[in-house]
């Protein structure tokens, strides 16, 4: 072995996952970078470290969960606009989670100023607005569990997130991550975020909905009268 390969810590025969753990703490210095392992393995995390049906099955449960609360969160963004909720979505769909937050905060000030609760009432403002730190709170959670790439310790589930980024920053990123779950705690995230869509639900169930028939109809009259007066 070179003496630049023994001062390599990523050269020679190291698991993949290893290698792309220590990456972000390897320095560039003289001809280190081209530097190859001379083996690989044929899978990225070992079978004895890959999580179990179980834990599986509850990762797989919170992004389930993520995705009707995302899709009741769409549907109280369009009736807020004052739109049917399927032709809204074309727009909503690519929204950042963020994004719909906001725009459903900027709608309920709208209805506060312009129509002074003829449509929202105060009490339903009050509840919707309580609603977005509880659902940005449970964003991180699930961000951390969908994206990361997980390690089984025996019950305990084990994140890792492989990036860019230098030592300093991904520690400062990461202080407030909680980066180790139980199988029961991953199923505890996705029972809060259930909570938190049926609450949604219900909340999207006292906001007026815009009849998409009876819109398009008043939309045809209204184009044909701008095309009569075109010609």
């Amino acid at each position: 072995m070179s003496d630049d390969s023994k001062s390599d810590p990523l050269s020679g025969a190291i698991p993949n996952i290893v290698q792309a753990m220590l990456q972000p703490y390897r320095r560039v210095s003289g001809g280190n970078m081209e530097n190859q392992p001379t083996s690989f393995e044929i899978t990225f995390i070992s079978d004895d470290s890959r999580p179990n049906d179980a834990q599986l099955a509850a990762i797989g449960a919170v992004a389930w969960e993520w995705s009707i609360l995302e899709y009741h969160l769409e549907v109280i963004l369009a009736r807020l606009a004052l739109a049917p909720d399927f032709p809204t979505r074309a727009v909503t769909n690519n929204l950042a989670i963020d994004n719909r937050l906001s725009a459903i905060k900027s709608l309920l000030a709208l209805h506060r100023e312009r129509y002074r609760h003829r449509i929202v009432s105060e009490k339903l403002d009050e509840a919707i607005i309580s609603m977005m730190p509880r659902v940005a709170a449970l964003k991180g959670k699930r961000n951390t569990i969908v994206h990361r790439v997980w390690m089984r310790f025996g019950d305990e589930m084990h994140a890792f997130r492989f990036n860019a980024a230098t030592p300093s920053a991904i520690q400062a990123a990461e202080v407030q991550s909680k980066r180790i779950y139980t199988t029961e705690e991953l199923r505890q995230v996705a029972r809060d975020i259930r909570d938190a869509a049926d609450t949604l639900f219900m909340l999207s169930q006292l906001l007026p909905a815009v009849d998409e028939g009876q819109q398009l109809k008043s939309l045809e009259q209204e184009a044909r009268r701008l095309r009569s007066e075109e010609k």
